[in-house]
């Protein structure tokens, strides 16, 4: 039986992989919040009792008692999802974002080395490395760009962790994920917030959705998909880096109208810019710009071009937008 470490096993990445693994007969170790709340992902897919999960307590943050842990366990592969990854907040919070986002990962590539194990160990990059890059869509060789505090923290343990791989002959797997989006996603993600209100709305409540800037693009996928993405790259012979996206542009206003669409609800749009608002046929009120959340357009679109895991892995996205809206607002709905 061969054995798993997941690190943020409570996460919506975590929670899918945990299940995707079990399914194929691993045996799972996952770290993550040990509370009721935090381990609602892992019961809505029906696993959070599954007699091969071991859930564990850790303090990632510290590198002897993650190499204490992989001394113990000896898992044959690794998955790090662990990271303070609500970047509007990351400028808040550089002392957690630090040890957790840009620290840990090296802390578990510097205890596979010294404890010579055979652990295949992922990273779970992101696509704010590249930031404002002046590239769209990128690649693999895209310049790296951050242009925020997590991404800067990405960008970190990305760069080492590439060091490692290829000073070491360690089998290390980068993942470069897009936004992936799913029902476990946390309410304080845009889209979340976006179907939840809909959802709302939908059931008779009388609220408005009060949203940022409608023009931001987004390379939005299905989070179960991306996660087999990532289990296929560790499956492979040797290890890389890979872009998971959907290589699609789609604004934040294209998601509100498709999740509205969901529930037979049309769109019509009125105003420009922060005067912008969303009403129904009857000029009813469904969305408004709010100030507070208002942020420019960046100047580069993070669009990702994932031709190399379709090449080498055989993965590509199918789930589109319009069926990723109504799988969440139908989840929300319920």
């Amino acid at each position: 039986m061969l054995k798993a470490l997941i690190t943020g096993i409570n996460g919506q990445d975590g929670a899918y992989l945990c299940k995707l693994l079990l399914s194929k007969g691993y045996k799972v170790y996952g770290i993550g919040k040990g509370n009721a709340k935090s381990v609602s992902r892992l019961k809505l897919l029906n696993v959070h009792e599954h007699p091969n999960l071991v859930l564990l307590s850790c303090d990632i943050s510290h590198y002897e008692l993650i190499r204490q842990l992989l001394a113990e366990i000896e898992p044959d592969e690794i998955y790090n999802f662990a990271a303070y990854s609500f970047v509007a907040d990351s400028h808040n919070n550089p002392l957690l974002l630090h040890m957790v986002t840009a620290s840990t990962p090296i802390f578990f590539a510097e205890a596979i080395r010294s404890l010579r194990l055979k652990s295949k160990f992922f990273q779970a990059s992101s696509s704010e490395i590249f930031g404002d890059s002046y590239e769209s869509p990128q690649t693999e060789k895209t310049l790296l760009q951050p242009r925020n505090p997590y991404g800067l923290a990405k960008s970190y343990a990305h760069q080492m962790l590439d060091t490692y791989r290829s000073l070491h002959s360690m089998f290390i797997v980068t993942g470069i994920l897009y936004n992936h989006e799913s029902p476990l996603r946390d309410n304080r993600f845009v889209t979340r917030k976006i179907t939840s209100t809909v959802a709302e709305i939908a059931k008779g409540n009388e609220t408005i959705l009060e949203i940022g800037n409608l023009d931001s693009v987004r390379d939005w996928g299905f989070a179960e998909e991306y996660v087999f993405g990532i289990w296929s790259a560790m499956q492979h012979k040797i290890s890389d880096e890979y872009i998971f996206s959907t290589g699609i542009e789609s604004s934040v206003r294209d998601f509100i109208t498709l999740s509205f669409s969901s529930t037979g609800v049309r769109v019509y749009w009125r105003g420009e810019g922060i005067n912008e608002v969303g009403v129904d046929e009857n000029e009813k009120l469904l969305v408004r710009v709010n100030k507070d959340f208002y942020r420019e357009k960046e100047k580069t679109n993070l669009i990702g071009d994932s031709s190399k895991a379709k090449n080498k892995l055989g993965w590509q996205s199918t789930v589109t937008l319009q069926e990723l809206c109504k799988l969440m607002v139908d989840f929300d709905l319920k």
